[in-house]
């Protein structure tokens, strides 16, 4: 079983376990970033530039997290209300510096 799917084995659909752990964008650091409470992802992808995304859930929102590597959280963070929204601009990410759409706050780390 993939790291990804330890995590979202509630869900019925292997569409949304494809589409928070597309495979074709899968490594051991992707997986661990699911995998390791110590991350908490709840879905990570290494984007063919080799920038890491993932999904987080926060205390109110939802983070669609870029640039993300062992000791930096992430670069970028931008937060959605709706996870449909997270998940939709998580989806249509194409590179490290892709700018997702409709998010209602973003964070930079310097």
């Amino acid at each position: 079983m993939r790291a990804c799917e330890q995590e979202i084995i509630k869900l019925p659909s292997k569409d949304i376990q494809e589409s928070l752990c597309p495979s074709h964008l899968q490594d051991d650091f992707s997986r661990e970033l699911v995998s390791s409470r110590d991350y908490g992802f709840m879905a990570a992808k290494r984007l063919p530039d080799g920038v890491y995304a993932g999904i987080k859930g926060l205390f109110t929102t939802y983070a669609v997290c870029i640039g993300i590597d062992p000791v930096t959280a992430y670069r970028r963070r931008y937060c959605y209300v709706e996870l449909s929204d997270c998940l939709d601009a998580y989806e249509k990410l194409q590179n490290g510096s892709s700018i997702p759409e409709g998010w209602v706050a973003q964070r930079q780390t310097p």
